[in-house]
């Protein structure tokens, strides 16, 4: 029984791991409900789970909110910057679809490939700003280069995060599934599988 409780016993080691990914994602849910601040808690969650890919011995929610604090400003900025640019981006889908003619409709295809780049740049750009110090300018442009530079990885996070948006848009019974999950735990999950590529790519 004694044995069953080690911390080095892999099971308890798993359950830990588990542990720390559902504080995470629940400081993350918490930390975000006033939008504005989900820059300052994505850059917060992605130096959380890096820092288990580290084995750092620090409690998820100490490294958390210590990443949390330090970041606030530059990772607001960042995202009022990059939520500025999605909100444009949209409301010209939304006058192609819905205002002129369906003659200009070939003018879907650059607005949907900025989309992309701009989601790249999300993908990249708060975990770059959790590890290293950098201007907002070199954040988003240093985002850019990793995400073309390390395409496979890129496409493989787009993949993962389309095809749930797009199964929770298609299936209402798997929508509720997929909230609950990202309510629980899958935001923690979603980033600490990411940062295991990110690792990689910032050895580098």
């Amino acid at each position: 029984m004694n044995q069953l409780f080690n911390p080095e016993n892999p099971v308890m080691i798993i359950l830990g791991k588990i542990w720390d990914l559902i504080l995470m994602n629940l400081c993350f849910v918490i930390t975000s409900l006033p939008i504005f601040t989900i820059g300052a808690s994505l850059t917060a969650l992605y130096r959380t789970a890096l820092s288990m890919k580290e084995n750092d011995p620090a409690w998820a929610h100490t490294t958390y909110f210590k990443a949390f604090r330090e970041n606030f400003r530059q990772a607001t900025v960042l995202w009022l910057i990059l939520l500025a640019a999605g909100a444009f981006l949209s409301a010209d889908l939304y006058v192609i679809y819905c205002v002129i003619d369906p003659a200009w409709l070939w003018l879907q295809y650059p607005i949907w490939l900025l989309l992309i780049l701009l989601l790249c740049t999300v993908l990249y750009a708060f975990p770059l700003l959790s590890e290293y110090h950098e201007t907002t300018p070199q954040l988003i442009s240093n985002s850019i280069r990793l995400a073309i530079g390390n395409f496979p990885t890129t496409l493989l996070f787009l993949i993962i995060l389309l095809g749930i948006a797009d199964i929770s848009f298609h299936n209402p019974e798997l929508r509720i599934l997929f909230f609950s999950l990202y309510l629980f735990i899958g935001n923690g999950a979603l980033a600490a599988f990411f940062s295991i590529f990110l690792n990689r790519i910032f050895e580098k």
